[in-house]
């Protein structure tokens, strides 16, 4: 009787284990389940977003959906008779949440464009952090020295540096932790990487500007802006940037846009899996990045 007792111990506690074995593996086979089916997700949006920006019309308020047909109608010249489609996804960095899939549409043209020969909206960003003019002026040489193709040095910049060879267009924000000056800056205000753009064009998409940057050129006015952004209100031509930031006025026209920027920086993420892609319709270019990259 007491073998029987002692057998039928042991069977309980080796179908326990078994049980709890099965049940692991179930738990793991349902999870990758999860997982694939929520990839499977993350790239049919990514693919969504890509024809959207590749077909579709951009306007000031970004990217349509083409679902408004009255919004896509055009006069006998081929103008668009109206300045909004009004089913546009924001091209500002805004996150859209959609059944546990969140994504965002960045235009490059509204983040400063460091490849500019004119560092107006950098010097801009970095005053707005208490640098002094001379330390602007310097940060900004040492770029320029960077990314020109010459061996000229600029008043208050380098042309050689083990960290920083340089001598081309930055093909990714990151690269400017290679120059020495940059490197301070970048680890004290890390930030920055969201608000980075490589445009070569020194016009700033006003409309696509997002609310961080905005908040620190013109902090006065980024509780306006984003809530008539939520109201479905942009900068066009019946509606001027000086309505929303009156100092607007003063900054000449070469520098701000209503519209503009073909290169659109793209992220969808989920709980498992994100990609961040960078996706320009003129020259064909698509490049993804992993969810650690910084564009």
């Amino acid at each position: 009787m007491i073998a029987v007792l002692v057998i039928s111990a042991i069977l309980a506690v080796l179908l326990g284990y078994a049980t709890l074995a099965i049940n692991q593996r179930l738990d793991l086979a349902e999870q990758s389940n999860l997982k694939l089916l929520e990839k499977a997700e993350v790239y049919g949006k990514v693919s969504e977003i890509t024809y959207l920006i590749a077909t579709q019309r951009i306007t000031s308020a970004g990217v349509s959906r083409g679902l408004n047909q009255s919004g896509l109608m055009r006069d006998d010249s081929g103008l668009w008779l109206h300045p909004l489609v009004g089913d546009e996804i924001r091209t500002d960095g805004y996150v859209y949440n959609s059944s546990g899939i969140k994504f965002s549409i960045q235009n490059q043209a509204g983040l400063i464009p460091i490849n500019s020969a004119n560092q107006y909206w950098l010097k801009r960003w970095l005053s707005a952090h208490k640098y002094t003019p001379a330390e602007q002026n310097r940060l900004a040489a040492v770029l320029a020295d960077y990314l020109d193709g010459d061996d000229r040095q600029r008043p208050g910049g380098h042309e050689e540096s083990l960290n920083s060879p340089g001598n081309y267009l930055a093909q990714s924000c990151k690269e400017l932790r290679r120059i020495d000056e940059w490197k301070i800056v970048l680890e004290e205000y890390s930030y920055f990487f969201d608000i980075c753009g490589l445009d070569r064009n020194p016009a700033l998409n006003l409309n696509s500007v997002p609310e961080a940057l905005w908040q620190r050129l013109w902090p006065n006015s980024v509780d306006q802006v984003s809530a008539a952004r939520e109201r479905g209100e942009w900068i066009t031509r019946d509606n001027p940037a000086s309505q929303f930031e009156p100092t607007m006025i003063n900054i000449s026209e070469d520098l701000q846009a209503r519209l503009g920027g073909k290169a659109h920086i793209v992220r969808v993420w989920g709980r498992y899996s994100s990609i961040f892609v960078r996706i320009n319709p003129v020259t064909g270019a698509m490049r993804s990045y992993d969810s650690k990259s910084q564009i």
